[in-house]
């Protein structure tokens, strides 16, 4: 659950992992790295230690430095602190929230981004105390998400386990319980951000919270989502 070096997920995406406790629940959280021509794009930063600044050096530069969503920002001042050279991006209402991270450029659909000749990007609509943004990282079909999807596996405590098996996201990818009943405000924004996605061509999901997808990456997504697209398909 507690990762000390990077973990291969393919050949140019890696992880770091650490444990990750919410009213008891152990969700874990993980760091995404993916290795592009310009450098590295560093997904969901956590708190840097040695072990770890040592580990990013034998990979490459920091280059730019992603704070997905309005909620998975808490390391991003600490990580960018230490990557003073990178750039840090985040979603819409970023910098009125973490006004320390100084210049943040917010990411924003339609526009590009010094990587964007290499990920792709989209934030996701109808759950704004969120504003996650989903990233596509074209050359290794890799779908990189931070709470639209848990994946909780065995390797969790018995509680952990029992709350993921009752409410989805156990040994399956799934929304979870509190996105859908507390932070999903627009079900017809959701629907069409999940129909764009499913236009991008992957088989791999890389997720915060839960054991990664390492094929079949796309179908999972809208076996997960079925509850929304068939609404969507239906009208």
């Amino acid at each position: 659950m507690g990762e000390r070096m990077l973990v291969p997920f393919n050949t140019h995406v890696s992880t770091w992992s650490r444990p990750h406790y919410i009213g008891g629940l152990q969700i874990g959280s993980r760091m995404t790295l993916v290795k592009l021509r310009s450098g590295l794009f560093v997904h969901s930063p956590l708190s840097p230690d040695e072990g770890m600044q040592e580990s990013i050096a034998r990979e490459g530069h920091v280059k730019h430095i992603i704070a997905p969503s309005l909620y998975h920002c808490m390391h991003t001042e600490a990580f960018a602190s230490a990557y003073p050279n990178a750039k840090v991006y985040g979603p819409p209402g970023l910098p009125e929230k973490r006004p320390g991270l100084g210049a943040i450029r917010v990411i924003e659909n339609g526009v590009e981004y010094a990587w964007s000749d290499e990920v792709a990007h989209h934030v996701i609509g109808g759950l704004p105390a969120l504003n996650e943004v989903a990233f596509l990282h074209r050359g290794t079909e890799t779908l990189i998400l931070t709470d639209l999807l848990f994946n909780v596996g065995a390797n969790r405590p018995l509680l952990t386990r029992l709350f993921f098996w009752l409410t989805g996201g156990y040994n399956r990818p799934a929304p979870s319980l509190l996105l859908r009943r507390f932070f999903l405000k627009d079900r017809e924004a959701l629907k069409e951000s999940l129909l764009h996605i499913l236009e991008w061509d992957f088989e791999k999901i890389a997720l915060c919270h839960g054991n990664n997808v390492t094929h079949d990456g796309r179908r999972l997504l809208e076996e997960a989502f079925a509850f929304l697209l068939g609404e969507a398909r239906g009208d």
